[in-house]
């Protein structure tokens, strides 16, 4: 059953987390995922947007019970709302 609450002392695997987005994470509300991708120099930053969306919308599927997923994303230049 969604939101899945995690252990109290759960932290974000991004450092630069808020206090309200780690307590998001423990309450189930917000699911993290860390992964990484390897993109050559000369692709253009719309092909990675795209490639990124793209495996969003892929793990949206394995999300029930109503959980909808906040995607942001490192866009070079700022953390960006999907």
């Amino acid at each position: 059953m969604y939101p899945n609450p995690l252990p109290a002392n759960t932290q974000s695997a991004w450092s630069g987390a808020s206090a309200a987005e780690t307590a998001a994470i423990v309450a189930g509300t917000t699911v993290e995922t860390v992964g990484q991708m390897t993109v050559g120099a000369a692709m253009p930053a719309a092909s990675v947007t795209s490639q990124i969306i793209s495996q969003y919308n892929a793990m949206q599927v394995g999300f029930a019970g109503y959980l909808l997923a906040g995607g942001y994303y490192w866009n070079g230049l700022a953390w960006v709302h999907q």
